[in-house]
């Protein structure tokens, strides 16, 4: 899980894209794309797509694979 690509709950710019840079005990530490650290909680944090050139767009995705 730790340096994943993730998608960041963060209370300031909603969901933002990162990798995770420390996993700790009430959830992971996120260094988003535009170089901010982000606590998270486990629940605040969902997979992302780690090919750059996919065919849909990755929150596109994502909520094809919750359903």
């Amino acid at each position: 899980m730790e340096s994943q690509k993730v998608w960041a709950n963060d209370v300031n710019d909603g969901y933002v894209l990162g990798r995770i840079v420390d996993i700790g005990p009430n959830g992971p530490t996120v260094q988003t794309f535009n170089h901010k650290q982000i606590q998270s909680t486990y629940d605040g944090v969902f997979p992302a797509e780690e090919d750059d050139n996919k065919e849909v767009e990755d929150n596109c995705k994502t909520t094809v694979d919750r359903e």
